[in-house]
Formats: C-alpha cells, structure tokens, sequence
C-alpha cells in the first residue's frame, strides 16, 4: 500500500494502483475509514451511530487518547479531553464501562467524566 496526499485529501494506493473505497479497511495494523471517493477520512467522524478519531494520515485512535487543549464548555473543562477508543476505533461513550479492571464514566460525546 501507498499513501498520497492530493490537494489536501489523503488517499491509499493498493499494489495494482487501485484506491480504497467506501467503508474501513486494516493497513499495516492501523485502521481507517475511506469515503465513497477513496479518502482517508481525518479527525472526528461520526460512522453508523459511532463517534471516532483519525489522525491527520487517517489512522483511527485506539486505546486511551487526549484532544484539545483550552477551554472547552461541556463539559466544563481546561487542556486537554480524556477518551478511550475499542480496538475497532469507536469510542466508549454515554455510560459506564470497565477498562482493564477499572470502571470509567464517559459522557454522551465519549468525554472521559472526572468521577
């Protein structure tokens, strides 16, 4: 696979040239979403109901992450935003899970609450 930044889009080029569409697909163990013209989508997106995060190359997050930085008014927050992302990139988000033997209480956008 191939990576390629067109005007600004990010694309992936498989081995006969032919460009990932529409839906995710597994490159080198990173995840990534496409659209129906081959873009890698980037940053927040919401897919089928679920909230996730893609770097600037493409690449879902997984595991625990931070964003932001500032203020931010919901919730009411300074720096950076907790979240914390399944191994297929969508996030936990609006109740309580157990993560690695702990519970974590995330808000309905996936914003890791402090209690």
């Amino acid at each position: 696979n191939r990576y390629e930044d067109i005007d600004g889009k990010k694309y992936y080029f498989h081995e006969d040239g032919s460009v990932n569409k529409a839906g995710f697909e597994k490159i080198d163990g990173k995840l990534y979403h496409f659209d129906n013209n081959g873009v890698a989508q980037t940053g927040w997106q919401t897919i089928d109901n679920k909230y996730y995060y893609f770097d600037e190359k493409g690449a879902a997050k997984t595991g625990w992450f931070r964003v932001g930085g500032g203020y931010r008014p919901s919730p009411l927050a300074y720096g950076y935003l907790w979240y914390c992302a399944r191994e297929d990139g969508s996030l936990y988000a609006d109740g309580w899970f157990k993560i690695d033997g702990k519970d974590y209480h995330f808000d309905y956008w996936g914003h890791k609450m402090p209690y």
